[in-house]
């Protein structure tokens, strides 16, 4: 066998598995676009808890009995509720093909603040024109909602589960930045996509 020849197979094994990885490269691009250009909505936002009270099945601010009043004005005191929101998010995808992310770092906004930041620390996944939901955990201090109205307005907007007018009231909107696979390597969008109610 020829010196060339065994450099011509291994030139040629090289190429064929540059063009194996680009292939893939380019599968998961295409995925991450499909994701990314998908249409997006709040569903609702159902408070879990408030100031450690599990608010889940209290639908307005008179319900609170006494013990819990005084906890709450004991937390308001102190500057402070802290507070677990549940936010449901869907996500349509209009195309032919499956569209994957690999998670993504989220923001909850209001008017004028950064409510909350988080992670999405698993993959996405939405079928070809199918619609998911996921779930989002929110931690946030409910006192920084208080600030554009009165405790009880804001409390009977965030208890049960929300319309989309009631969290439009309230001007949340949540922001995410997705995360794709390039190669074995996750990579995150330079750019942060706008969800609305």
């Amino acid at each position: 066998m020829p010196k060339n020849a065994g450099k011509l197979s291994l030139i040629v094994f090289a190429v064929l598995i540059l063009l194996v990885y680009s292939c893939g490269i380019y599968r998961q691009t295409q995925e991450f676009d499909r994701f990314v250009h998908s249409r997006f909505t709040v569903v609702n936002a159902q408070m879990r808890s408030v100031a450690g009270i599990d608010v889940s099945k209290i639908k307005n601010y008179s319900t609170f009995d006494f013990s819990q009043m005084l906890i709450l004005g004991r937390q308001m005191l102190q500057g402070s509720l802290p507070s677990v929101m549940e936010v449901t998010v869907a996500g349509y995808n209009p195309a032919s093909e499956v569209a994957i992310v690999q998670g993504a770092d989220w923001l909850l906004l209001t008017r004028s603040d950064t409510l909350a930041k988080g992670i999405i620390g698993h993959e996405i996944r939405i079928s070809p024109e199918k619609k998911v939901t996921f779930p989002v955990r929110v931690n946030f201090d409910l006192v920084r909602l208080v600030k554009s109205g009165s405790i009880v307005k804001v409390m009977n907007m965030v208890l049960g589960g929300q319309s989309k007018k009631e969290i439009k009231k309230l001007g949340l909107v949540f922001k995410f930045r997705f995360w794709h696979h390039a190669g074995k390597k996750i990579r995150k969008s330079p750019v942060f996509i706008t969800i609305r109610p």
